[in-house]
């Protein structure tokens, strides 16, 4: 959960956090195909 500074784009949070999830998923999708 990350705080609100002053006035922030949502667009900018939104992509940056989409990002940092398609990151993740990618991390995690070897290691699931490796079954």
């Amino acid at each position: 959960m990350f705080r609100k500074r002053g006035k922030t784009n949502c667009k900018e949070i939104e992509e940056n956090y989409i990002t940092m999830i398609e990151n993740q998923m990618n991390k995690n999708k070897p290691k699931q195909q490796r079954r």
